[in-house]
């Protein structure tokens, strides 16, 4: 996994890797780095490409409202009601 892998760096580190027979899976968000730069990639049958914020974990994203709610009422249940 080459996180930035669509930057200038990772781009070529991704390319490297695959060279010398890896598989790469590039996580990208796109922020700085672009499809051009790993455009030649592609084709190669052992390189994924993954869109994502390595910051924001997607678990997280996804069920941030369920967890905050089962969190509130996981709490507020056993109180006693006054």
């Amino acid at each position: 996994m080459v996180t930035g892998g669509a930057g200038f760096i990772g781009s070529h580190l991704c390319a490297r890797l695959l060279e010398q027979g890896h598989d790469v899976l590039c996580v990208d968000n796109f922020g700085t780095g672009t499809r051009a730069n790993i455009a030649a990639l592609f084709d190669h049958p052992g390189f994924e490409l993954l869109r994502h914020d390595v910051t924001m974990p997607p678990i997280l994203l996804k069920n941030s409202l369920r967890a905050l709610k089962s969190t509130f009422l996981g709490v507020l249940r056993p109180l006693p009601q006054s």
